[in-house]
């Protein structure tokens, strides 16, 4: 049988475990209808039809809830009375009070609410307030979209991963960055999903701007610990992040221009308020101007940057128990040097990102039991290019580098509310990766006949994964909620089959109405390494998956948490601690080089395999008001790593180590039309490797002249100087005859700190002596966009 058959023979008794399991998932669905007084139904946005995710239905008297889950859907448990006092409500809506009559079995009733006017003004909540992140308290973090609009943008550019880096135990990677770190791990242990699908790479820019274009963003929820169980192949936090499904009611659109990226969205009904789209576009406009205009400057020579994002989706329901989902995603960034000369032609040009269209089915077995399929078609890819092409005589030279990422996904999940107390997670997940590490393409042609056309380096890598989860939500006591969980993975790669199982644990207490304690643990596998080498604009980004060499990475993290929230509703104070260990971490021993060296396995011999750990301490302090909203945090963290070959096997503190972190966020409503951001951010300085000293040595080839050789003690022995940073920006909002227009004026680096980048050594023209430089990088930068939404 073929290796790249997936269902090689010795992976075949776990493959028939599986296989069983999902036959289990599919069949038992059909026992678990039974009927009991329910009322179930979708909670909505009465402007746009928009399902809500995370609100809460509150039964008054008997203090039962239900809180809408993914797709907005709720189902609530009720007692033998004759009418119900409910209350309806979320964070970014005015709350609903209502009063319905029992039915007799169960009844579909769908709840509508209105969206605030000024971002998320103070709600009088229920006692159950608590209830949307009762499970997993302090670790899970909730922005609305309409918050991410309002703060801060550089460029312009509002961005869903640089609004986290104001949460408590998140922190940018570097300077002006999207990219993130959650509580000292690394950016590529981040689960980040769009739709349900995982992506691989997340950044436009050199990591300046995220592939999430606001304007098509509904919500997300950041896991920082306590991950639920549907939920792995990663480390450090989970980002869902969720699109519009598009207006049902009427059709609308936005256009936006700003100093980075110009933007256009449209979305509308389609049929009966039954089928609704959304389609959004955004593009770096600068090659437009920069290929033409460097033309002309350096003598036939054009370079351009450019990138874009697309997000479409459209949903269908097809009647009261099922709807149907259809996303596509599709962003790549581009660079390119062309030159053209006496009819000869070079070209160097790199291209990345990714690409997925995914399928989702929503069905009610009952209004005890929901479900969702996904399908889904992913692909990563990196690809560096250089073309000769030359008429005398006629000659093409290409030669390209590619790394490459191919998943198809499926995913049955389903929710089983057994009783008022008591529900059950649970669904089984496949994906049939395909890898292309490093591949080596060259073409050459003369005269139109084929000279060479070859490709080698490294051949391709299947790998099949398959995990099994499940987890219950117990309301024990009134005052206590217990999830045990359990995810069991298995990943068959080569002739080597993992299995993984991950235990999860998230306990709430609720001493009164006003205090809340939470534990929490989770283990977590990751199949998946990244090997990188960045650019500000073309990075080199290789995915390697586990092996037999190379095993699968694990974190174990505990936490403990605390949440205050007083009476009024307007205060509220969370705290956590937290410890992280981590095993089987893999880092290169060199950088340079991995995408092109063509020595048979060379990445699995040239890399390092340890272990880490990462403690701290966060706190959160939240204020909303009628008319501001404002958070500020502090976070005390360590993060150390330890390899038997670096360091002398001593430990090191890990380069996204940051001791000392705060931020302070105030949004805050000047007047109708007016509004006003301020965002602070304090982090200590990032850890790097300095030589402590030096010494001279004679050239090989010329006695005369001398080599430097630089003496180090430690990796990451040198602190880079503190970062801080305040920005500042102000919304002018104006209704118009067709439309809405929306002025941003943005400041970014008010009072112009030159925060370090990176530092390098700079020989002395006089003396001849080296000396430590400071590079910069964003200085005090004004910036604005302009919207208008008809």
């Amino acid at each position: 049988m073929s290796c790249k058959v997936i269902l090689q023979w010795h992976h075949a008794k776990n493959y028939l475990v599986f296989l069983a399991l999902w036959i289990c998932i599919v069949l038992i669905p059909t026992e678990l209808t039974a009927q009991v007084n329910t009322i179930s139904g979708f909670i909505k946005d009465s402007s746009t039809g928009e399902l809500i995710i995370g609100a809460t239905v509150y039964d008054k008297e008997s203090g039962n809830f239900s809180v809408s889950n993914q797709y907005g859907f709720y189902t609530l448990e009720i007692n033998n009375s004759v009418s119900l006092l409910l209350q309806i409500n979320h964070s970014a809506y005015k709350y609903l009070d209502t009063i319905i009559a029992i039915p007799k079995g169960s009844k579909r009733i769908n709840f509508h609410l209105k969206p605030k006017g000024f971002l998320n003004e103070v709600v009088v909540y229920s006692k159950n307030d608590f209830n949307a992140h009762k499970l997993y308290g302090a670790n899970l973090m909730s922005l609305e979209s309409r918050t991410i609009n309002q703060l801060p943008a550089l460029g312009g550019e509002p961005d869903v991963l640089r609004s986290i880096q104001f949460l408590p135990g998140v922190t940018a990677t570097s300077e002006g960055s999207s990219d993130f770190s959650v509580r000292g791990g690394s950016n590529f242990e981040n689960l980040i999903m769009l739709d349900n699908v995982p992506l691989y790479y997340v950044n436009h820019l050199g990591g300046f701007v995220s592939i999430f274009n606001s304007d098509a963003i509904n919500n997300f929820d950041l896991f920082k610990g306590g991950f639920p169980a549907k939920y792995g192949n990663r480390l450090s936090s989970v980002l869902d992040v969720n699109t519009l499904e598009g207006d049902r009611q009427t059709q609308k659109g936005k256009a936006k221009i700003g100093l980075i990226s110009s933007s256009v969205s449209y979305q509308g009904p389609i049929k009966n308020e039954k089928t609704s789209f959304f389609i959004s576009g955004r593009r770096f406009m600068y090659d437009l101007i920069t290929r033409p205009l460097s033309k002309l400057l350096f003598d036939g020579t054009s370079l351009g940057y450019s990138f874009y994002d697309l997000n479409a989706k459209i949903n269908h329901v097809w009647n009261d128990n099922n709807k149907i989902y259809l996303s596509i995603y599709a962003g790549d960034d581009g660079n390119i040097i062309k030159n053209k000369s006496e009819g000869n032609i070079s070209k160097n040009y790199q291209k990345w990102g990714n690409k997925f269209v995914s399928m989702r089915w929503n069905h009610i077995y009952s209004p005890k039991l929901f479900s969702n399929f996904t399908l889904a078609f992913l692909n990563y890819r990196f690809t560096n290019g250089i073309k000769y092409s030359g008429n005398s005589p006629e000659i093409v030279n290409e030669s390209i580098s590619t790394s490459r990422i191919d998943d198809i996904l499926l995913k049955l999940d389903y929710e089983y509310f057994l009783k008022t107390n008591l529900s059950l997670n649970f669904g089984l997940h496949q994906t049939y990766h395909f890898y292309l590490p490093n591949q080596l393409s060259e073409f050459k042609s003369e005269n139109s006949n084929v000279v060479i056309d070859s490709n080698y380096l490294r051949s391709s890598i299947r790998a099949y994964e398959s995990n099994f989860y499940a987890h219950v939500d117990w309301d024990l006591y009134k005052n206590l909620t217990i999830s045990p969980g359990l995810r069991l993975g298995m990943l068959a790669v080569e002739k080597k089959t993992y299995l993984l199982p991950e235990p999860r644990f998230n306990m709430i207490f609720k001493a009164n109405e006003g205090n809340v304690f939470s534990f929490s643990y989770a283990l977590m596998n990751q199949n998946i390494h990244l090997l990188s080498s960045t650019g500000l604009t073309s990075p080199i980004n290789i995915w390697l998956p586990s092996s037999e060499s190379i095993k699968p990475s694990q974190s174990q993290q505990l936490n403990v948490g605390y949440i205050k929230n007083f009476r009024s509703q307007e205060f509220k104070i969370s705290g956590m601690f937290y410890y992280k260990k981590y095993s089987n971490l893999v880092m290169p021993r060199q950088e340079i080089g991995l995408l092109f060296e063509t020595q048979p396995n060379f990445i699995e011999e040239n890399i390092n395999v340890g272990r880490g750990r990462a403690y701290g301490a966060e706190l959160m302090i939240e204020v909303n008001k009628p008319k501001y909203q404002a958070w500020t945090t502090y976070t005390l963290s360590k993060s150390l790593r330890q390899f038997d070959e670096i360091n002398g096997g001593e430990e090191f503190p890990f380069q996204f180590d940051r001791r000392h972190a705060v931020d302070f966020v105030v949004v805050f409503k000047v007047k109708e039309g007016v509004n006003f951001s301020a965002t602070w951010n304090y982090t200590s300085g990032a850890p790097i490797t300095l030589p402590i000293g030096k010494y001279q040595v004679p050239h090989d080839n010329n006695p005369n002249f001398m080599n430097n050789i630089f003496i180090y003690e430690g990796i990451n022995n040198f602190r880079m100087g503190d970062y801080h940073r305040l920005d500042i920006g102000i919304n002018f909002i104006k209704q118009k005859r067709k439309g809405e227009r929306i002025w941003n004026v943005s400041i970014f680096n008010v009072y112009n700190r030159k925060n370090p980048y990176f530092y390098f050594l700079q020989r002395d023209d006089i003396e001849g002596q080296l000396s430590l430089k400071q590079q910069s990088l964003f200085p005090f930068l004004p910036s604005f966009s302009y919207t208008f939404s008809f």
